[in-house]
C-alpha cells in the first residue's frame, strides 16, 4: 500500500524545496505562480504566513517598480478575504503614494463599497483628481478618463458630480469624447 502524504504536506515540502532560490525576489514570484492556484483549494495556506509575506511583497515591489497593473491583476485573482481586503489597502495607499492613481482610485473603489469609512472616499476622490492631473501633465493615457467618471459616478457623494463636471469640461476643451 503506497502511503502519500496529505496534500497539505506535499506543497509544504514542495515551498521548502523553492526556498533554496539565490533571489528573494525570484522566490517569491515563484512561490506565488506556483501555488496560488494550490491556495484557492488548500486551505491550509490560510495560515501560511511565508505564502502571504511572499504576495504582500511582490504587491509593494510591482507598485514601487511603478508596475501597478500587476499588483492589480494579482489582486483581481484573489478570492475575498481579510487578506485581499489588506492587499486592497496596499495598493490604494502605495498607488497614491507613487503617484499612480488611477490603480489607487479603482482600490479605494472597491474599498469604499465594502467599508462605507468616509476615508476611502476621501481616498477616491484625491485619486480621481490625481489621475486627472497626470493625463493633463502627459503623464497618463487619456483613455482612463471614462474609468474614472465612472468610478466617481458609483459614490453616493454630491463632490463626485461636481468633479464629473469638471472632467468633462476639460475632456470637451482637449476636443476628448466621453461616452459613459
Amino acid at each position: 500500500m503506497n502511503h502519500q502524504p496529505p496534500l497539505c504536506s506535499v506543497h509544504l515540502i514542495q515551498v521548502h524545496t523553492l526556498s533554496t532560490c539565490p533571489s528573494f525576489k525570484m522566490y517569491c514570484i515563484v512561490l506565488v505562480q506556483y501555488l496560488f492556484p494550490v491556495v484557492q483549494t488548500d486551505h491550509c495556506f490560510n495560515t501560511f504566513p511565508e505564502f502571504l509575506g511572499c504576495i504582500f511583497l511582490i504587491f509593494f515591489l510591482d507598485i514601487m517598480n511603478r508596475k501597478p497593473r500587476l499588483a492589480w491583476e494579482l489582486y483581481l485573482q484573489m478570492e475575498t478575504s481579510g487578506d485581499s481586503f489588506s492587499l486592497l489597502h496596499i495598493i490604494a495607499n502605495d498607488c497614491y503614494k507613487m503617484g499612480q492613481f488611477y490603480f489607487a482610485a479603482k482600490a479605494f473603489d472597491v474599498l469604499e463599497r465594502l467599508d462605507s469609512n468616509p476615508e476611502y472616499w476621501e481616498g477616491k476622490r484625491g485619486s480621481c483628481v490625481g489621475a486627472l492631473q497626470m493625463i493633463i501633465a502627459g503623464r497618463e493615457r487619456k483613455e482612463i478618463l471614462r474609468d474614472i467618471v465612472q468610478l466617481l459616478r458609483k459614490t453616493g457623494n454630491p463632490e463626485a458630480e461636481y468633479i464629473v463636471r469638471i472632467v468633462k469640461k476639460w475632456a470637451k476643451m482637449n476636443h476628448l469624447t466621453l461616452t459613459v
